[in-house]
Formats: C-alpha cells, structure tokens, sequence
C-alpha cells in the first residue's frame, strides 16, 4: 500500500499506463532507484532517476502469497 500507482503517458508516448513515481518507489525500496529527485546536469537539463521495476517483483509476490494466506485462513471459519 506504501506505493502509488498513477495513470499516466512517459515522454513521447500516446497510450496511458500504470506507473509509479521513482522517489516515491525510492522511500519505499531504495535499491530499485538510481540517482537523486530533482537532480540536474551541469548545463541544467534534468538529470533523470532511473528505476528497475523487476527488483519490485519479490515484494509483488510476498504481498501476493500474504493475500492468499489471510483468504485461506478467512475461508476456513
């Protein structure tokens, strides 16, 4: 739940997708974002934050398998 997911289009794209905002994802796990938020070049261009989404996959699956362990416990009373 600690991670937002907002409905938008990346730069140059024509269809909206799910995504997240890297230093949101960043307080949530660290070591799925690269760089700084807001951080610029020396010429002043924005110096963009780089995210792995794979590396959130094991946190996708323990929630998944939390999930289904509550159900199971809540289908057996």
């Amino acid at each position: 739940d600690a991670l937002k997911v907002y409905m938008g289009k990346m730069k140059g794209a024509t269809l909206e997708r799910p995504m997240l905002i890297a230093h949101e994802a960043q307080e949530v796990a660290p070591y799925c974002v690269t760089g700084e938020k807001d951080a610029v070049n020396n010429d002043g261009t924005p110096k963009y934050q780089q995210m792995d989404v794979a590396s959130l996959v094991p946190l996708l699956l323990a929630e998944i398998q939390s999930l289904r362990a509550r159900v199971a416990q809540l289908e057996n009373k």
